[in-house]
């Protein structure tokens, strides 16, 4: 990975620990975040994260950038809460709105969290551990590591009508990017940032020049 590459990673990262807050719930705002949040209730968390995403990655690469856009997903949408993993009897959940429809690792996060629970039940909160394993994902794929502040509790809301409102449905167009992301306080610079990084870890590093071009133009 470049220089280049990596500077678009922590621009990505950076960003999404800046926007992460912005129109949060009560639960994602949490009481008080911090590195290390869990030294005392669960010390081993953070490891077990890495090791079962070692594993995971091994077993499916792809799943790489559907976490780091699952993290994305959720913040965007009522703050970092882990409400994206909530299910919904009437189909009106997080996860069944269009822009969430074709969204991937639900299984990893799932299993992250079964293997947490069986050394520290009922400590470890779905919305770290998406924030954790994101941070992870960027890590084994070459990426830089950074410390992932921690403390959220999670969510119990969760309503497709905030995800459609908050996130822009896969056929928009730059123009329409660039209206849910100004809700954000993000510019065009950012969007080339955020969707880029997406793809390079897809595979298509030109997406990110496609996306600067366009949104400066």
């Amino acid at each position: 990975m470049s220089a280049g590459e990596l500077r678009l990673l922590l621009l990505l990262l950076v960003a999404l620990r800046a926007r992460a807050g912005v129109g949060s719930s009560p639960a994602a705002a949490g009481l008080g975040l911090q590195v290390g949040f869990y030294r005392a209730t669960c010390p081993v968390a953070e490891d077990v994260v890495l090791a079962e995403m070692r594993m995971i990655l091994e077993e499916d690469r792809t799943l790489a950038p559907s976490l780091l856009r699952m993290h994305y997903h959720d913040c965007f949408v009522q703050g970092c809460d882990g409400s994206i993993m909530l299910r919904s009897r009437s189909g009106k959940g997080e996860r069944d709105a269009t822009p969430n429809r074709s969204m991937r690792g639900y299984d990893a996060i799932g299993r992250i969290k079964a293997r947490l629970e069986a050394v520290c039940p009922l400590t470890v909160s779905c919305a770290d551990i998406i924030a954790m394993a994101a941070r992870d994902a960027v890590y084994l794929s070459k990426g830089p590591w950074y410390d992932v502040e921690t403390g959220r509790r999670d969510g119990d809301v969760s309503v497709a009508m905030y995800a459609e409102n908050d996130l822009a449905p896969p056929d928009s167009n730059i123009v329409d990017v660039k209206t849910f992301f100004s809700v954000k306080s993000l510019n065009a610079k950012d969007i080339a940032v955020l969707f880029g990084t997406y793809h390079h870890l897809l595979c298509f590093p030109l997406l990110i020049l496609t996306w600067t071009t366009t949104a400066t133009a």
